[in-house]
């Protein structure tokens, strides 16, 4: 887990911009997006996410070149 304080700073900075994140993860298996979401009012911030483990999806989803 991120440390609590660091994920309300940084939804409370997005906030006051007008800022809102989508996350694709892949090795962390959702660990931001999940942090993010822990924090009441998180809804203003975070529109969505999608993890991608698997190579094919990577592609398929999100056009990562696979190397």
């Amino acid at each position: 887990m991120i440390e609590r304080n660091k994920i309300e700073i940084f939804n409370s900075t997005l906030i006051e911009r007008g800022l809102t994140l989508i996350c694709a993860e892949s090795i962390t298996a959702g660990l931001l997006a999940s942090n993010i979401a822990s924090i009441s009012g998180a809804s203003s911030v975070l529109k969505g996410s999608i993890v991608t483990y698997n190579r094919d999806l990577k592609t398929a989803l999100l056009g990562v070149s696979l190397i």
